[in-house]
């Protein structure tokens, strides 16, 4: 048989404590009873008062289901790698079709709800080696749907973006920034606010709620 134990063994750790946070000692701390939790790298530039803001006005909307809400850079309709050199890689018989939708690890924002959620559908969802695409599969099965917001770049400004004055007042985050680079941001946040401070997050109003086109076939489920 085909060793998936040790193939595994490199990432499924990390997997489990990257969302799992609905555990029965999570709920009898601050984390557990949190209306919000986010998820970044160590590497992200993070525009906080920007995604307090935005958290603010989701949570004042009396029509929005906070149970199942979860935002970011949503990737969807995506095959496993089956480049052996990758570290990405999925083999054949592991994986079969496309992958559900799932946001960018890099940085994403849980309501405090989903956490239980997805801590609760773990047990039935079989530990997967790419945590990004494992919190998919685990929400596939909750029947819910990762909203994708511009203004979240896991990737990065896209190749030719012009970076304007006021561009990183339009964003909630963006990877890869170094520890330098971030405290310079964080200084030209601060400087240029009185000027910057009426603009809109960037195609904020071009939200939309990613659902998957199929039913998945991977042996992993």
């Amino acid at each position: 048989m085909w060793g998936q134990a040790g193939w595994m063994s490199g990432c499924g750790g990390y997997v489990r404590r990257v969302f799992l946070l609905g555990t029965e000692g999570d709920q009898r701390s601050c984390r557990g009873r949190a209306g919000m939790v986010l998820f970044k790298g160590d590497d992200i530039f993070l525009n906080t008062p920007a995604l307090v803001d935005y958290l603010q006005q989701q949570l004042g909307a009396s029509a929005r289901d906070m149970s199942r809400f979860m935002m970011g850079e949503v990737i969807r309709a995506v095959q496993p790698n089956r480049l052996k050199v990758s570290k990405y890689f999925v083999p054949d018989a592991f994986y079969i079709g496309l992958y559900p939708p799932y946001a960018g690890g890099g940085g994403v924002v849980y309501s405090g709800l989903l956490t239980k959620h997805l801590h609760l559908v773990s047990k039935m969802v079989h530990l997967y080696p790419i945590d990004d695409v494992y919190v998919g599969m685990c929400l596939l099965r909750l029947n819910a749907n990762p909203s994708h917001l511009p203004a979240f770049l896991t990737f990065d400004f896209p190749k030719g973006k012009k970076m304007e004055w006021c561009t990183y007042h339009k964003i909630i985050l963006v990877h890869k920034r170094t520890p330098d680079q971030v405290v310079q941001l964080w200084v030209q946040l601060k400087e240029r606010q009185p000027l910057c401070c009426n603009g809109t997050l960037r195609d904020k109003h071009s939200i939309e709620i990613v659902k998957p086109f199929y039913s998945p076939t991977g042996l992993s489920m």
